[in-house]
């Protein structure tokens, strides 16, 4: 629909995605998460857990709670003027992480491991 618009539909296409990436990115950081990695239209989240503030369960009701809400609020989202519609997928695991910063002179690079990560994938 856009495509046929040619350059301006794509500029047109970006400007919708960035906007609803926006909003959910939002809705994360509102919620206590962080985004750590994105890559194309997705992205991964993490609910730290604070042994002097949380229950060991705290983090993962906190991602429970936002992964609802981004799914009421996002999936089957219809961008303006048009008949696309967006969807949203989302995937949650429990557990330790490990984070590793690896800085170089040019550049950083945050690295995670960890079992959680493994099963968020699937």
């Amino acid at each position: 629909e856009l495509a046929g618009q040619g350059a301006k539909g794509a500029i047109l296409m970006s400007k919708h995605i960035n906007d609803y990436l926006t909003r959910l990115i939002e809705v994360v950081y509102s919620s206590g998460g962080d985004i750590v990695a994105f890559a194309g239209d997705a992205f991964l989240a993490l609910w730290e857990y604070s042994p002097t503030r949380d229950t060991q369960r705290a983090p993962l009701m906190r991602a429970t709670q936002c992964a609802l809400k981004l799914q009421e609020q996002f999936n089957h989202y219809q961008i303006p003027s048009t008949s696309i519609v967006l969807k949203i997928h989302v995937g949650l695991a429990y557990g330790s992480c490990l984070a590793h910063l690896i800085e170089g002179s040019a550049r950083s690079l945050y690295l995670l491991t960890g079992r959680p990560l493994i099963g968020a994938a699937r």
